[in-house]
């Protein structure tokens, strides 16, 4: 929309792989629909609890002891992202953005092709100065070196947020923000929630003295913390039960069995389908569009292909800095157009450092900067 609003013509391709489990959407990418405003609405009813356990306290009379309806939770969310995907839709379209729902890839430097679906056998293709990779990131579906028949034992935020059942007993294996958000809205709800890390910490680049006190407040409300976790094996036992074997510490064996399993460790980019290998896009190991150290949203490779959010090799995959690096990006190319001088444009490029990040839980944590841990080996 700002890249429209700069005066340039754009045509916005979308299109979600379906997961193994079937699981799409709409608009939004997966901040909107499987990311961070799933978990803050789920959180936001589990904190509801809190407000109905004191209210009598207030003055309210409350007869009967409150009961969570998980299938009615997962309908009201799933209809406020339909609902935010709508109209952001219709905003695009309001704004003069041509939009094709289309599954694209890029065919030549200057050349994107696109189809209905990447199995369809017709295709078309559009002639552009200019391309940006927004295609985002999708979760692992299993631990690295893990027996591959574990993958059909793990479900992913993707499918929690979409399941008609309750999770009940829940492991969740990963040390990052997603994993710690995710237990604390699931304990929050009233589930019995392990949180597991193979590390012996949790938010590695956060100042661990403050992830230690939030640690103790999740904790007083439920939440399990595991550290120095390294899954074993893991057995199905019958319909949603698994058991879990567990090497503690380097050496403590521990068999637990639960309901659901959520693996949060890693997002790699969506970039092995985008039509990388048909001009040589140089990526990263890792899969990232490798960008120029004076425009990080500039692929090294290719002057006229650009890359923003989760694709993008960068340091912050967070929506606001997606957000704030594609504005900025579209500015920049709309002052390339107009052939202002290469020293101006560069002066509207986007800055990542001491960028602030939050962790979403029953108490949020907010830090920019360095932690105190890096502060002290700097």
């Amino acid at each position: 929309k700002r890249a429209q609003k700069e005066g340039l013509d754009v045509v916005l391709f979308d299109y979600t792989t379906p997961s193994p489990n079937g699981i799409t959407w709409g608009l939004g990418g997966t901040g909107v629909n499987a990311g961070g405003i799933c978990k803050k609405l789920m959180q936001m009813s589990g904190d509801s609890s809190e407000v109905f356990k004191y209210s009598e306290n207030f003055g309210w009379n409350i007869e009967d002891t409150p009961v969570l309806k998980w299938q009615k939770l997962v309908q009201k969310v799933q209809m406020y992202l339909k609902k935010q995907s709508f109209q952001e839709r219709a905003s695009l379209i309001q704004s003069g953005v041509a939009f094709v729902k289309s599954f694209a890839e890029i065919g030549e430097p200057s050349t994107v092709n696109y189809k209905s679906n990447p199995n369809s056998q017709e295709s078309e293709s559009l002639e552009a100065e200019n391309i940006i990779i927004n295609t985002g990131s999708r979760p692992n579906r299993n631990i690295p070196g893990a027996p591959r028949h574990w993958e059909k034992y793990w479900i992913t935020t993707e499918e929690l947020f979409t399941m008609s059942e309750a999770p009940m007993k829940t492991f969740i294996f990963g040390p990052g923000h997603i994993g710690f958000e995710t237990g604390s809205f699931l304990s929050a709800l009233g589930f019995d929630v392990s949180l597991a890390s193979h590390r012996n910490y949790f938010l590695g680049h956060f100042d661990q003295d403050m992830v230690q006190r939030l640690k103790e407040i999740l904790q007083s409300r439920g939440l399990k913390f595991i550290t120095h976790c390294q899954i074993m094996d893991i057995k199905k036992l019958g319909e949603r039960r698994y058991l879990v074997k567990m090497k503690l510490n380097g050496s403590t064996i521990v068999e637990e069995e639960f309901n659901t399993l959520v693996l949060t460790i890693n997002r790699p980019p969506e970039t092995s389908n985008i039509g990388a290998e048909n001009i040589h896009l140089y990526l990263t190991r890792h899969g990232y569009v490798k960008g120029r150290e004076n425009e990080i949203e500039r692929s090294v490779s290719h002057s006229n292909i650009y890359a923003v959010g989760d694709a993008l090799e960068n340091p912050y995959k967070l929506q606001p800095v997606a957000e704030r690096s594609g504005k900025l990006l579209a500015k920049r190319l709309a002052m390339r157009k107009a052939l202002q001088p290469e020293e101006e444009v560069l002066k509207h490029t986007t800055e990542f450092s001491n960028v602030p990040v939050t962790v979403f839980s029953h108490i949020d944590y907010s830090f920019v900067g360095m932690s105190e841990e890096e502060a002290t080996i700097v």
